[in-house]
């Protein structure tokens, strides 16, 4: 989630049921659907996960990238995440600028030149809200 959004749990429930509603439709029965919402700023977490009436309970799975460690992505080498490095928790204190070169070091770290490139455009963009003024040390 890139935005504040009160009614992201009726929506996870709409997703899910165009979901159900297609498959049935379409003869494929109800399928297992694991939904999780991804929210970069806790600014962005409204902390309403939970939908619950007489008829309904239902929830997702949340992942708040800012309480990941940096660690987690990095020793498992999970490339695909490697944009999320700058939002993530760090161990080490860090300033701004040395969380962007440290990220920038471990997406240099890719051998496929277009991956990389790919990762560093993603990674600028996913830092740019929190990172601003600090990009433009990195010049």
């Amino acid at each position: 989630m890139g935005y504040k959004d009160d009614g992201l749990p009726c929506r996870m429930l709409r997703y899910r049921a165009d979901i159900w509603e297609y498959t049935v439709a379409h003869k494929r029965g109800l399928p297992s659907i694991k939904q999780a919402a991804i929210f970069f700023f806790e600014k962005h977490d409204n902390g309403n996960h939970h939908l619950t009436d007489d008829t309904i309970d239902y929830s997702y799975r949340v992942i708040k990238v800012w309480e990941i460690e940096d660690t987690e992505i990095i020793d498992k080498k999970l490339i695909g995440l490697y944009p999320l490095l700058p939002l993530t928790r760090h161990q080490q204190k860090m300033s701004d600028t040395q969380v962007l070169q440290s990220a920038i070091s471990t997406i240099s770290t890719v051998a496929d030149p277009v991956c990389k490139a790919d990762l560093l455009a993603a990674m600028s963009i996913l830092a740019a809200e929190k990172y601003s003024r600090d990009l433009n040390l990195l010049g």
